[in-house]
């Protein structure tokens, strides 16, 4: 099963979770979305797979979040979207979705074996 995963590489979580389906002899193909920031089109397109909202993609606990954004009262969502993409590894991660167009966010990190049941 193909899967695209969207990676930090300096997250414990994600590096388990890449490790966890490359164990499984799962098809992946990995997005470092700190190297390789997502652009606004792709982060609305990822966010309708996930079916959330763009607040539920926020890691609120990044120091980056709350050194510049907590204060804020950001209610648009593309002023969410652009912080995501000035500052990616404020992400929620790791992001998974198969072929089939299951996606989710895998922490823990266990659940991203999930995706190979489809």
């Amino acid at each position: 099963m193909k899967i695209q995963f969207y990676h930090n590489a300096a997250c414990g979580t994600s590096r388990t979770a890449l490790e966890l389906l490359l164990e499984h002899g799962a098809d992946v193909t990995v997005r470092n979305v700190v190297d390789e920031p997502l652009s606004l089109t792709e982060l609305e397109e990822l966010l309708a797979v996930l079916d959330l909202e763009p607040m539920d993609l926020v890691r609120t606990s990044h120091p980056q979040w709350k050194a510049q954004f907590a204060e804020l009262e950001l209610d648009d969502d593309e002023e969410i979207l652009l912080a995501l993409i000035e500052f990616p590894a404020m992400m929620q991660r790791p992001v998974v979705v198969n072929e089939k167009g299951r996606a989710f966010v895998a922490r823990p990190a266990e659940k991203v074996l999930e995706i190979l049941r489809d």
